[in-house]
């Protein structure tokens, strides 16, 4: 048997000392057949974190696994995320203490390439053998090859403690609808993109609309349910009725555009511009929004600077604020924009995950990414800006920004 004090859960301790282990085991997988994985537990003497456990069953063919999460510090290496193998059972386990707030997404990584690191772009690549917990019943598919990644599609478990905050207004409600609809628009170059729009219920073209504009638009129209996060919220008077854009990048093409690609955003400033006021009747640029995450959160930080007279708020969700930029120079280029340039009339809603990491900036471990959002949200009130910014306890995932998205869009907007 594993001694007590090897076993930080003590619904695992208590299994790892049953006398009868083999009826004791049968009995424990046939209740998280039912309950589900991985297992929550109190700890005793910490009222702020749970003991999160992630298990495995060991069957015919698993060598090894590992939780690729934020909360394991997926960017940095396997030998801190490893399941361990509880002896004489079926059993592979890792405990890990996590915030009671935390929502986030996670994989596990069984038979793993045994890399002594995870840095840089390399992550990704191994990235595409990782799978869901099968274990556990939530989880969040991506259709990524809709949208401009190049990856192949996955599925994700979602991590989702009981304190989470709350993600009201994403599932569906018995409320009056807007009409969902899809363009296919060339740009400068010849290059055809798809574009989803949303109207809202009862749309006329004889009034005027705010206008929220999404890059990643398959990611936001489809997996973050965006639409009806919309309807929900219009529905109970929250923001007034808006139109919303979802522009997708071409396949593979996700990285190029968003990292201020000079094509991009001629087409962004001129094509895509007189299209959307031609098609729909929007507002001026105080009530046009645009919102990005990742790559996207600086593309729309950077293209809202150049151009004011289009944009008149930034939403940014785990922005890459490091980015050198395109002249690859130092670390934080979008913050070193605003810092020289004059101060233009936007307003920005910024939000970051505790639990984040880029391995590019640090290789591994002890991320940065959010000393980049707090110098940026500092740099933004000292030239006077309105800044609404909140960091939330989680990953850098969809399933977060989804939750927070609501919130984004009611502060956002001009009262």
């Amino acid at each position: 048997m594993v001694g007590k004090n090897e076993i930080e859960s003590p619904r695992l301790r208590a299994l790892s000392n049953s006398e009868n282990i083999d009826q004791a085991l049968s009995s424990f997988w046939s209740e998280i057949e039912s309950s589900g994985a991985p297992l929550i537990e109190e700890i005793e003497g910490d009222e702020s974190h749970k003991l999160v456990t992630f298990i495995v069953r060991k069957e015919a063919g698993i060598e090894r696994a590992a939780v690729a999460s934020a909360v394991t510090g997926y960017y940095t290496t396997f030998k801190n995320t490893t399941l361990s193998h509880m002896p004489g059972t079926d059993l592979l386990y890792r405990s890990v203490r996590v915030r009671n707030r935390t929502r986030t997404m996670y994989q596990l990584a069984v038979n793993y390439h045994e890399e002594p690191a995870l840095i840089g772009s390399n992550w990704i690549q191994y990235a595409e053998s990782w799978k869901p917990d099968p274990l556990n019943k939530n989880i969040q598919p991506f259709d990524l090859e809709k949208d401009g990644f190049g990856w192949a599609d996955r599925v994700f478990s979602i991590l989702e403690l009981p304190d989470a905050f709350e993600d009201r207004y994403s599932f569906e409600r018995a409320v009056p609808q807007g009409e969902r609809l899809e363009f296919t628009l060339e740009d400068n170059l010849g290059q055809s993109r798809e574009i989803w729009a949303y109207l809202p219920h009862g749309y006329d073209d004889k009034e005027k609309y705010p206008l929220l504009v999404f890059t990643d638009g398959w990611i936001y129209f489809d997996n973050m349910r965006t639409p009806t996060i919309l309807d929900n919220l219009i529905a109970e008077g929250k923001i007034p009725p808006v139109i919303a854009l979802f522009v997708n990048h071409p396949h593979g093409m996700r990285s190029k555009e968003l990292y201020i690609d000079d094509n991009f955003i001629n087409f962004f400033s001129t094509r895509f511009v007189d299209w959307l006021e031609s098609q729909f009747s929007v507002s001026t640029a105080e009530n046009r929004i645009l919102v990005g995450n990742a790559a996207g959160g600086v593309f729309a930080t950077y293209f809202a600077l150049k151009h004011p007279d289009i944009f008149g708020g930034v939403i940014s969700s785990s922005a890459s604020f490091q980015y050198r930029g395109p002249d690859n120079g130092e670390p934080g280029w979008v913050i070193r924009e605003y810092v020289e340039k004059e101060r233009q009339n936007i307003r920005f809603y910024i939000d970051i995950g505790t639990l984040e990491q880029d391995p590019a900036v640090d290789n591994g471990g002890n991320s940065n990414v959010m000393s980049f959002h707090r110098h940026f949200r500092d740099v933004l009130r000292a030239k006077g800006y309105s800044v609404t910014y909140e960091e939330y306890e989680g990953g850098h995932d969809v399933n977060c920004w989804k939750a927070n998205l609501a919130g984004a869009i009611m502060n956002i907007f001009p009262e």
